[in-house]
């Protein structure tokens, strides 16, 4: 795809010899002539229990980051699966990735990405491997995605969804040595709501204090799941002292499920006497799901 982030095309592609699956990456400012290929992801300590090779990776440029959806093989075999190997071996599912340069990037778990460290520590990787699962493959024999799964172009945004269509299939990788008959493919959807890769969920009380920020805006949209529960809002300075009139006292609190609550303190969401300061903002969550919050410009005026 084109990058007008860096000007240039780019394209992330399984990295050769034949056979070896590693995901890579080449980039061209003409179409013509392109860079030395790099490797960007190959398999780690979580997937060395499922046998699990990295496919490909179809990239999505979202806002100021890359998300990637990766086809992760595994357990490939051309011999008799045991019983209790059916269940994943010589099949694919897709699992996610991000990046914020396009060049490092970090595979998602259950519980975010992992650093280096935790990723050499020890752990129950053929548990933690499987909640990486970002589309999982259907029911073993009865779905018709059930053998793999192929994210093959970009999502795109429509609306307030994000959609993924994905190539699903009711066989594994080598069928014909599996006796998979009665083959059949077909093209899923699957959807997300805007920035709903990932939250930041309380399933009672918690709060969520961001790092300082340079807030250039006069009104706060939230994108949050609320519903059954509350968020409470506040502002805080650059030390951490709450700021006269928007206080989580002073807040209405956010009790529905939307992508764009207005966030409001005494019955006013202007918030043009924070605006061009350096603050925090601290989200305070009762049974509720937080994704994104984002600073909107609703009245031009002199800041």
């Amino acid at each position: 795809f084109w990058d007008p982030r860096r000007g240039r095309y780019v394209t992330y592609l399984r990295y050769g010899p034949p056979n070896t699956r590693l995901i890579s990456m080449t980039e061209s400012e003409d179409f013509v002539n392109w860079s030395p290929k790099i490797t960007l992801l190959r398999p780690e300590a979580m997937d060395q229990p499922w046998q699990t090779e990295l496919y490909q990776m179809e990239a999505m440029p979202y806002g100021d980051y890359y998300f990637g959806f990766i086809t992760t093989y595994h357990g490939e075999t051309i011999q008799p699966i045991p019983e209790e190997n059916q269940s994943w071996a010589d099949k694919s599912d897709v699992q996610l990735t991000y990046s914020r340069d396009g060049r490092v990037w970090y595979r998602v778990g259950k519980n975010g990405a992992l650093s280096t460290d935790e990723l050499a520590a020890d752990r129950d990787w053929k548990a933690f491997s499987r909640q990486s699962t970002f589309l999982p493959w259907g029911e073993h024999g009865k779905d018709w995605d059930w053998g793999a799964l192929y994210v093959l172009q970009a999502p795109m945004v429509y609306n307030d969804e994000i959609r993924i269509y994905y190539v699903g299939r009711t066989n594994r990788h080598h069928s014909k040595y599996h006796d998979d008959a009665d083959t059949k493919s077909g093209i899923g959807l699957a959807t997300l709501r805007r920035d709903g890769f990932v939250s930041v969920d309380a399933k009672d009380k918690g709060s969520l204090t961001t790092k300082a920020l340079l807030f250039i805006g006069d009104q706060i949209e939230v994108n949050a799941d609320a519903d059954g529960g509350s968020i409470l809002v506040e502002a805080l300075d650059a030390d951490g002292n709450v700021i006269e009139g928007f206080s989580a006292q002073d807040c209405e609190p956010l009790t529905s499920d939307s992508v764009r609550h207005v966030v409001q303190w005494n019955g006013n969401s202007d918030c043009h006497l924070i605006q061009a300061r350096t603050i925090k903002l601290r989200f305070r969550l009762n049974k509720a799901k937080l994704y994104s919050f984002t600073p909107r410009i609703r009245h031009k005026h002199y800041v």
